[in-house]
Order: C-alpha cells, then sequence, then structure tokens
C-alpha cells in the first residue's frame, strides 16, 4: 500500500467515523417522523369517516370543504413521508459505500 492509498484510507476512515453517528442519528429521527405521520394519517382517516357518517346523519352544515382539506393534508403527509423515506434511503446507500471504501483500504 502507497502512503497516498494509506492517506486516502485515513481520511476515508476519518469521515466515516464523523458522519457514521449523524447518519444513524438522522435515521432514527427519520424513522420516528415516518411513524408519527402514519398515526396522523390513520387519525386523518377515522376523522374523514367520523366526519362522513354526521354529514350523512345532519344536512345543516356543509362541511365538505373541511373534507377536502383533510384529503389535501393526507396527500402532503403522503408526499413528505416518500420524501423522507428517498432521504432515508439515500443516507443508507452513502453509509455503504462509505463502509466499503474504508473496506476496500
Amino acid at each position: 500500500m502507497s502512503e497516498e492509498d494509506s492517506a486516502e484510507a485515513t481520511i476515508v476512515t476519518g469521515l466515516l467515523h464523523l458522519l457514521e453517528p449523524v447518519t444513524i442519528e438522522y435515521d432514527q429521527r427519520i424513522r420516528a417522523v415516518q411513524l408519527a405521520q402514519a398515526e396522523l394519517a390513520d387519525r386523518i382517516d377515522v376523522l374523514t369517516k367520523q366526519i362522513t357518517d354526521c354529514v350523512a346523519e345532519t344536512e345543516f352544515v356543509d362541511v365538505s370543504p373541511y373534507l377536502q382539506k383533510l384529503v389535501n393534508s393526507r396527500k402532503k403527509i403522503m408526499n413528505v413521508a416518500t420524501t423522507l423515506n428517498t432521504i432515508s434511503e439515500r443516507l443508507a446507500r452513502m453509509n455503504r459505500q462509505a463502509q466499503n471504501k474504508v473496506g476496500d483500504h
């Protein structure tokens, strides 16, 4: 192994040790947000059903705009969940690549 390879391996190892705790923390936080969003989406579904049932029983209040807001909120939550999943996958891929790079040296 040349000095250049040794220096590169040292830098890669140092970066891996520096970034690994950050990626683990972000991964944990992303998972927590995903769980919270899934729970919120479930609650929105329950609330939507309750409002729909209520509307079927009474006709004096137009709740259609509120139902649409709930539906739109759920769509936004799902979009954020998709984005967070993509970020989580990228972090995992970066972590694997860094570990492979260290393993190569």
